[in-house]
């Protein structure tokens, strides 16, 4: 089949009509309102020639008036790549002829530059590539845009974004005309401040629903193509899912919202952590709750995977009752402004503090009575002597950390040995030298919270800390002075290496003035 009406169109033919036309499809199943048309599928185009009689047929069953002709090739409209404006588009085509030679257009912008150069950017290979034609009714629009069902700047999807301008919405999809912008809240009236430009109040909230409607029968949220007529109807002219947002967790409850804080870059982890890094944090994790007394279970709910990234779930703490209040504090080390979102989250109902079920209050008091039993004796006493000895103490703490680097290492012959032997490892560090070797920071965190009671009322912001980092043996004071010096030496260079032109003896006499030691 070479030409096919719009209504006809089913997920299963995707292959042969596009994603574009795929998309239309689905939005007429979902029972939007769609201009009529027809699509000349990819046996057309593979056969390379147009099937005129088939296709001025279809035309003229829509009145042969204006149209537009769009293209909808087989990697198109895809959940990885939109391939947003990368094809070509023609509007108000009236006429056989021209209706004819729109169709070829469309056809050769499949191998236009820019179209070939997004496709080696996604990594699409241009085998088995194909370009069908979409032919709908020209709608005459008052005013004309694209709508996003989430925010695609922000990744909020409690959000509808709407950019629309008078007439024909061409400017909107190539950034050639300044729009009119709105913000929606996802439920609600629309905000006084979005009563202005093109679209009145009751055009936005109608256009919110359409969204909402569509992104639950496409099931993810959604760009959307739309236009008002002269007359005031809504026009859906295209569907597809926005391929720039954050990936959600598997398995989350809409109604249950969580609250998740990556920790990848907190641990100078920039780049995706593969599976096996993942594998491995989690067994880490497993093993050390584990050691404190806390159910293996509690790690897949705790230590999340989205995207490639590592997250920690932070729910639980901010809807305990004895922890919500403190929450800002524990995760103000990772930053202010981290700890500044979670205040607002704090104000959100629905990250109330709630009790936990009996059952779970008497587990988690049972592995909090038993952690407090094997560390804080030893951890006290210990911070105490350190403080009491601190050069002691520091030297102890080298000890046992180069008692961790000399312990013996066996090599086992397979894999899933050498994985238990390093498993070994890390429960022998974890319970033995790695706790023997924190009094000192325990003794640190002491110190500095007695100085900041002693001082309290005295103290601006940040003081603290800055007289904190010029006290002896900062491991980050250290390396500063060290990166401090490496710049002081290369100063006296600055000038000569930046000077024009580059002559061969120049570069020589600049690379000859750094000392050694730089």
């Amino acid at each position: 089949m070479e030409v096919i009406d719009l209504t006809r169109i089913t997920p299963e033919l995707t292959p042969s009509v596009g994603g574009k036309a795929a998309g239309l499809g689905a939005l007429i199943a979902a029972g939007e309102r769609v201009p009529a048309g027809f699509c000349l599928t990819t046996a057309a185009y593979r056969a390379g020639t147009i099937p005129e009689d088939a296709v001025l047929t279809a035309y003229r069953q829509l009145g042969g008036g204006p149209v537009a002709v769009r293209s909808s090739a087989t990697a198109e409209d895809l959940p990885g790549a939109s391939f947003a404006g990368q094809q070509d588009t023609v509007l108000g085509v009236e006429g056989e002829r021209a209706l004819l030679e729109a169709i070829r257009q469309c056809w050769a912008s499949l191998d236009s530059e820019r179209a070939v150069a997004y496709r080696a950017g996604q990594g699409l290979q241009d085998e088995d590539l194909a370009m069908a034609v979409v032919v709908q009714e020209m709608i005459t629009p008052s005013a004309a845009g694209v709508m996003f069902t989430a925010n695609p700047l922000t990744g909020t999807r409690t959000e509808t974004v709407i950019d629309a301008v008078p007439g024909l919405g061409t400017g909107v999809v190539d950034g050639t005309m300044d729009t009119d912008h709105y913000v929606l809240p996802a439920r609600g009236p629309v905000p006084e401040d979005q009563h202005h430009g093109c679209l009145s109040p009751g055009q936005l909230a109608e256009l919110r629903a359409a969204g909402h409607r569509v992104q639950r029968a496409l099931g993810s949220p959604q760009d959307i193509e739309f236009a008002y007529d002269t007359q005031g109807a809504l026009w859906l002219l295209q569907s597809r899912a926005i391929t720039t947002l954050f990936p959600l967790p598997a398995g989350i409850d809409p109604e249950d919202p969580r609250i998740y804080m990556e920790v990848g870059h907190m641990q100078g982890l920039r780049r995706p952590v593969t599976p096996m890094g993942v594998s491995v944090m989690r067994e880490v994790t497993r093993r050390w709750f584990q050691i404190i007394g806390v159910d293996d279970a509690a790690v897949s709910s705790f230590l999340v995977h989205i995207g490639g990234r590592l997250f920690m779930d932070l729910t639980g703490f901010v809807r305990s009752p004895r922890m919500h209040d403190r929450v800002p504090e524990m995760v103000k080390v990772y930053g202010p402004a981290v700890a500044r979102g979670v205040r607002r989250i704090l104000d959100d109902p629905r990250y109330a503090p709630r009790p936990a079920p009996l059952g779970r209050r008497a587990l988690s008091l049972r592995a909090t009575t038993r952690l407090l039993l094997a560390f804080v004796p030893a951890s006290l006493f210990g911070a105490l002597r350190a403080l009491a000895r601190p050069a002691a103490a520091r030297e102890r703490a080298f000890d046992e950390l180069d008692r961790v680097r000399h312990q013996p290492r066996p090599a086992p012959a397979d894999a899933a040995g050498r994985i238990r032997s390093a498993a070994g490892l890390q429960d022998a560090t974890m319970t033995g030298p790695m706790m023997r070797a924190l009094p000192p920071l325990w003794a640190a965190l002491i110190a500095q919270g007695v100085a900041r009671w002693l001082l309290r009322g005295i103290l601006r912001p940040g003081e603290l800390n800055a007289t904190l980092r010029g006290m002896p043996h900062n491991v980050t004071t250290q390396m500063d002075l060290r990166l401090w010096s490496v710049a002081e030496a290369a100063r006296p260079t600055a000038n000569c290496c930046s000077a024009r032109p580059r002559t061969s003896s120049r570069r020589a006499s600049c690379a000859a003035s750094y000392p050694s030691s730089a």
